[in-house]
């Protein structure tokens, strides 16, 4: 008989959890409005590539999330602004119907080099903000027209307060960048949620008076690194294997890259990502960009598309090739651009990952007159509520008397 009634008052129990908590998200629901109650379940990314499949595969979810603040930092000359027009020219394949931001800091943005990296100026729209706080404003402006896919600003070690303009250099004032910086991090990070547009934030090293070996902290204040979903540091690495020509004097056809993901919010951190970046068009190595070769290599490596059966052998998608180490197979691929983006294709079918959510394309209003407002941003298809993904009403595990309590003011008769 105790059994029994043991088994009586659980099974109540479970019955009045689930029905305070369906009571508490309809209260909720009318206060706050619907949809804003979600279960993290089966929330998804949007990812765009960054254009390196190593780095790709480093961030863990296959690119930089749309919606979402990464922030990409180093010394200079290390490729952080070719890689957000990289990223910047994948940004506007996926969505070709909108445009992308570039908040130019440092008044040096090139047409030549954004082409070469395949961005189309024409759907590009720049600005040249003089201090921070029109850094902020442009950026602000810019998220909540809904109209940009991806924002850049270039850079955070560009950017002069207001006050430091105004006063005279004796009377700068203390941190006023870092100010500026956290409020427009704090805001848009859930601005850029609300209208899927994504924000990369270039940043260099702050030089630490008193230091050895220099500074590893960025500017722009401490809340940019905490709201970001990622961070990722770019190095240049001790090896210089592209070089012209024999001569030194011919100079290099690029450097390699070693790109540190410090901080990551959907995957595991500290993970380094290392490619080739090219500055100009060799016979040799290739075309401008990333070095998709030596990639296809690596990764084809890991994933198991170019095996290695015998020692002395390597097997590519079309043919074997005999050679002690990896420099031939490197050649190989290096000849055969078709190979290459094969092998490419095929990494990318095993690692892709599934994606619910699409960011839809904001449509072109030719033939009209008058501007048209931008459309309501994209809502996630998700059903409110805690009760999707979390099994039926019976199977969920709360306190009764506490979701009792928070939902029904007035005292309940046991």
């Amino acid at each position: 008989m105790a059994a029994a009634k043991k088994t009586t008052t659980r099974k109540r129990t479970s019955s009045a959890s689930a029905s305070a908590l369906a009571k508490f998200e309809e209260q909720f629901a009318k206060e706050f409005g619907e949809g804003v109650l979600l279960t993290p379940k089966i929330k998804a990314y949007e990812v765009v590539s960054t254009g390196s499949l190593t780095l790709d595969a480093a961030l863990g979810c296959g690119g930089t999330i749309v919606g979402r603040i990464t922030e990409i930092w180093g010394p200079p000359n290390t490729g952080k602004t070719t890689m957000a027009m990289i990223t910047a020219a994948n940004y506007q394949q996926q969505y070709p119907n909108r445009v992308v931001g570039w908040i130019d800091v440092e008044h040096s943005w090139d047409n030549d080099w954004a082409k070469a990296h395949g961005l189309d100026i024409d759907r590009v729209r720049k600005t040249e903000p003089a201090t921070a706080q029109d850094v902020s404003d442009h950026a602000k402006f810019m998220v909540r027209s809904g109209l940009f896919s991806l924002i850049v600003i270039d850079s955070i070690g560009g950017m002069i307060g207001r006050s430091e303009v105004e006063k005279d250099a004796d009377d700068a004032a203390v941190a006023e960048v870092a100010r500026v910086v956290t409020r427009m991090v704090k805001y848009q990070a859930h601005q850029l949620t609300v209208h899927k547009t994504g924000l990369w934030i270039i940043n260099q090293p702050r030089s630490n008076i008193g230091s050895y070996g220099g500074g590893s902290t960025t500017g722009g204040g401490n809340a940019l690194k905490h709201v970001s979903t990622h961070k990722i540091r770019m190095r240049l690495t001790n090896t210089s294997p592209y070089m012209v020509s024999s001569k030194p004097e011919d100079g290099e056809a690029g450097f390699e890259v070693a790109a540190h993901v410090e901080r990551n919010k959907v995957a595991p951190p500290k993970k380094v990502a290392t490619f080739g970046l090219f500055n100009q068009d060799t016979d040799q190595w290739g075309p401008m960009g990333i070095d998709r070769a030596s990639e296809a290599l690596r990764l084809g490596i890991r994933f198991g598309i170019i095996a290695s059966p015998s020692k002395g052998w390597y097997q590519l998608p079309d043919r074997e090739v005999r050679t002690n180490g990896e420099a031939k197979v490197l050649d190989a691929l290096r000849e055969s651009p078709e190979l290459v983006e094969q092998v490419r294709a095929e990494i990318l079918s095993r690692s892709a990952e599934e994606v619910e959510e699409v960011l839809p394309d904001i449509p072109a209003a030719e033939g009209t007159e008058e501007p048209t407002e931008a459309p309501a941003p994209a809502q996630d298809a998700v059903t409110p509520g805690f009760r999707k993904g979390g099994g039926s009403k019976d199977e969920m595990d709360f306190d009764a008397d506490v979701l009792r309590a928070a939902s029904n003011p007035e005292p309940v008769a046991s």
